[in-house]
């Protein structure tokens, strides 16, 4: 985050608050801050802080980001957004009351070929098929993101970024969610599953997340079908799109969409541009958090 955010030169780090320790001494090390403190309320208080990022454990995502709206600041909030239905509610409460914007750290939707994707299959005015492969690695079950207070798990906390992508590359709302996990004894996380989407457009969409895969295999691919053609996006890095007659490639370095994303976070707080995302972003979460009460309910 900070990196990106201090290389785009839009940003002016003003205090940083954390529990201590080696990270936080890089983290100021390399972006200097005018301040470090363990009270975090210090920044919510202070008038000179305008945007409250927070990079935290999952679990305590919604109640920084409702103290921080109450408080009248604007928010960015790595994802996921929030764990449960009920902190889902109290932050669109607090946002609904507060003069602040929030954004979500759902960066995919900003990538530069995720954009020509949707920009040349114009998949927002004629329905396509979406399918994704999220090879997302293995992570041992003691690891803070399966536990459901700290991490609520690997599909609120990451698939997530699936979701809004084919979301964005849709246009239109998400009116179903399903999860279907698969049941493995070497893996009893619930990080393999098929998530299965629905729009209003018409499109449908797949998403196949699994830890079970090779590291040597790409990470994250996606292909959409849509009006005689195809369009295969590799791992950010490379957009194939075949028609009836011929073939076109584009490559890239890899981009994900975090530079771009910043950079609408600044247009919307400077009133260049409105806060368009994070009604896809409330949608998806409230889905995927009922979809998987389901899945631990079987």
């Amino acid at each position: 985050m900070l990196p990106i955010m201090k290389e785009s030169g839009k940003f002016a780090f003003h205090g940083l608050a954390t529990t201590g320790g080696v990270g936080a001494a890089q983290a100021n090390a390399e972006t200097p801050f005018t301040y470090t403190t363990n009270n975090y309320k210090k920044l919510l208080e202070d008038p000179d802080i305008d945007l409250i990022a927070v990079s935290t454990q999952h679990g305590s995502h919604a109640k920084f980001v409702v103290e921080a709206l109450e408080a009248g600041k604007n928010v960015y909030c790595e994802k996921p957004l929030c764990l449960t239905l009920e902190e889902l509610e109290r932050i669109k409460a607090a946002y609904g009351q507060s003069k602040g914007e929030l954004f979500v750290g759902l960066n995919r939707r900003y990538a530069p070929l995720a954009r020509q994707l949707k920009k040349e299959m114009k998949t927002d005015q004629i329905p396509a098929v979406y399918d994704f492969i999220a090879n997302a690695g293995f992570i041992p079950q003691k690891h803070w993101v399966h536990d459901e207070a700290a991490g609520g798990g690997r599909i609120l906390g990451e698939a997530c970024h699936f979701v809004d992508l084919i979301q964005y590359l849709d246009g239109s709302e998400l009116l179903d969610l399903t999860v279907t996990a698969a049941k493995n004894d070497a893996y009893p996380m619930n990080d393999n599953v098929l998530i299965t989407l629905r729009f209003a457009s018409g499109a449908v969409g797949n998403i196949v997340y699994s830890s079970m895969g090779s590291k040597r295999y790409p990470k994250e691919q996606l292909r959409v079908l849509s009006n005689g053609m195809v369009c295969e996006l590799d791992n950010f890095i490379r957009l194939r799109k075949f028609g009836s007659s011929k073939t076109a490639s584009h490559q890239l370095k890899q981009d994900k969409g975090i530079k771009a994303e910043y950079e609408y976070i600044y247009r919307v707080l400077k009133g260049k541009k409105k806060n368009a995302a994070l009604a896809d972003a409330f949608r998806a979460q409230e889905l995927l958090i009922r979809a998987m009460q389901k899945v631990k309910e079987a």
